[in-house]
C-alpha cells in the first residue's frame, strides 16, 4: 500500500493543487477527494483510467469541485467508477450535490457502501471543519499497515481519540494543518507537534511560504516521494 499527493494546498492555494491523494492497495486504485484542480491534473498525468474507487471527506469545492468532471468523463470514456460513501446521510447529500450536473447521478457511477469494502473505515468528523458540515476522516488498510487520511479537521485530539477506539495504534495519519492559530478550521501545527510528535502525523492542506520556523511537523511538500 501506498499513498501519492496529487496537491497538497489549501482551499485557495492554487500553485500546489488542491489536497487530494491516490492510494493504491492489493491493485486496487483510490482516489480520495476531487477538488476543482484535480480533474485537470489527472488528465495530465493520464491516469484518470486508473481509479478504481473515489472516496470524498466533505463537499467545499476544494475537495469536490471537479467531482462530477471526473465522473462525467468516466463514464463516457472509460468504465464507471465507484463512489463510496460512508453512511446514508452522506449519500443522500453526494445525490443531492451531484443532481445539480449530472441530473441523473446515478447513471454516471456505482455507489457503493463503504461496508462493502474490505480495506476501508471511517469516523464521522461532523461539526469538527465547519459547523454543521459533514465531515469524514477514512481509514485505508492492507494486511498490518494503515492509513488514515483526515479529511478537514480543527480537533486531532479527536482524530486520535477515535483512532484509539478503533484499536488502532499504529499508522500513518495524513493530517491537515495551518500556522495559523486563528483558523479555527484547520489542525494548528502546535497542538499537533507538541501532543503528538510521537505519532507518525504529516500535514498537508497549507501554503508552504507560511510555514513558521518552529513547525517541526512533516509535510507532504517537503517529501517528494509523496508527490506525483
Amino acid at each position: 500500500m501506498n499513498i501519492k499527493f496529487l496537491g497538497f494546498g489549501g482551499a485557495f492555494d492554487y500553485k500546489h493543487g488542491n489536497s487530494s491523494a491516490i492510494i493504491n492497495i492489493d491493485n486496487k486504485t483510490i482516489l480520495v477527494d476531487c477538488g476543482y484542480s484535480v480533474f485537470p491534473r489527472l488528465r495530465k498525468l493520464n491516469i484518470s483510467e486508473e481509479i478504481d474507487y473515489v472516496f470524498i471527506t466533505h463537499l467545499h469545492d476544494d475537495h469536490a469541485g471537479s467531482l462530477s468532471s471526473f465522473l462525467i468523463y468516466r463514464k463516457l470514456f472509460s468504465t464507471p467508477v465507484k463512489l463510496v460513501f460512508p453512511d446514508l446521510e452522506f449519500k443522500n447529500t453526494l445525490e443531492a450535490y451531484l443532481s445539480h450536473s449530472l441530473q441523473t447521478p446515478n447513471k454516471y457511477f456505482d455507489f457503493i457502501d463503504i461496508k462493502e469494502t474490505a480495506f476501508a473505515d471511517y469516523i464521522n468528523t461532523k461539526d469538527f471543519h465547519v459547523r454543521n458540515m459533514q465531515t469524514y476522516s477514512y481509514i485505508f488498510s492492507e494486511k498490518s499497515k494503515k492509513i488514515v487520511f483526515s479529511g478537514d479537521i480543527n480537533n486531532p485530539e479527536y482524530l486520535i481519540n477515535q483512532l484509539e477506539k478503533k484499536g488502532i495504534s499504529k499508522s500513518s495519519i495524513f493530517c491537515d494543518i495551518t500556522f495559523d492559530k486563528t483558523n479555527k478550521a484547520h489542525a494548528f501545527y502546535k497542538d499537533i507537534q507538541e501532543k503528538y510528535s510521537e505519532l507518525d502525523i504529516t500535514g498537508y492542506h497549507y501554503d508552504p511560504k507560511k510555514k513558521p520556523k518552529d513547525c517541526k511537523v512533516k509535510l507532504v511538500g517537503e517529501q517528494p516521494e509523496l508527490l506525483f
